[in-house]
């Protein structure tokens, strides 16, 4: 088993928030580029690594005007390889919203969440309505996200918001006796509406040399 990393505080000099007594740091605007400060750091790797292991479940950056496509991806890349990320495994492409689509990005690595896109992608299915639903992003894939990173390009007036939950609080607040029911147990998770809509599906290898073929299924532990 890998040893556990912990953070180092390289970050607390940016005056960091905490969102939530449980989940969410955000770091105000102005405070921290993720470019100059993170990324071209005398320091980087263990500021990259810090970031990484915040144990805080989701971080916020705000004004981050001059992270591009290519940097947000070596960012990603770096938290990674520098914590438990295997060797052979990469920045995942997704089977469905990738470079193939209408609004796609011409990068297959980035996964382009679009409005409109959507409308056109799963018209006539009750994926339209999925968005409520909570999830934990390609568990479907044998070789799930560490890290996941959203960048926002264009944003409504109002609208578009996500909620963010921690598992881990969830676990912590339930009775030993659930828990131990809990305890080696495993789930399967199945990329069903994909499969429903009938649309094409990315088949080559997907960010890892496991995550290959059309079946979008796999077993994790609870």
């Amino acid at each position: 088993m890998p040893q556990r990393i912990h953070s180092t505080g390289s970050l607390d000099a940016f005056n960091p928030i905490l969102v939530t007594p449980v989940i969410g740091t955000e770091f105000p605007k102005d405070s921290c580029n993720i470019v100059d400060d993170i990324l071209n750091a005398p320091n980087a790797e263990q500021r990259i690594r810090d970031l990484a292991v915040l144990e805080r479940g989701v971080v916020f950056f705000r004004a981050q005007h001059n992270l591009t496509n290519d940097l947000q991806k070596q960012l990603i890349l770096q938290m990674g390889h520098l914590t438990t990320r295997p060797a052979t495994h990469g920045l995942h492409i997704h089977p469905v919203t990738n470079d193939s689509r209408e609004f796609g990005d011409p990068d297959p690595e980035i996964s382009t969440i679009n409005s409109e896109g959507r409308k056109k992608l799963y018209k006539g299915s009750d994926y339209t309505r999925m968005a409520a639903v909570w999830h934990s992003d390609i568990a479907f894939e044998k070789a799930p996200a560490d890290f996941s990173s959203l960048r926002l390009t264009q944003l409504p007036v109002t609208g578009g918001d996500t909620l963010w939950a921690s598992g881990y609080e969830v676990y912590d607040r339930i009775s030993k006796p659930y828990r131990g029911f809990l305890e080696g147990l495993s789930a399967t998770h199945v990329g069903e509406g994909f499969k429903r809509m009938g649309v094409k599906v990315y088949e080559g290898e997907r960010g890892a040399p496991v995550n290959v073929g059309d079946e979008l299924e796999a077993v994790h532990p609870v």
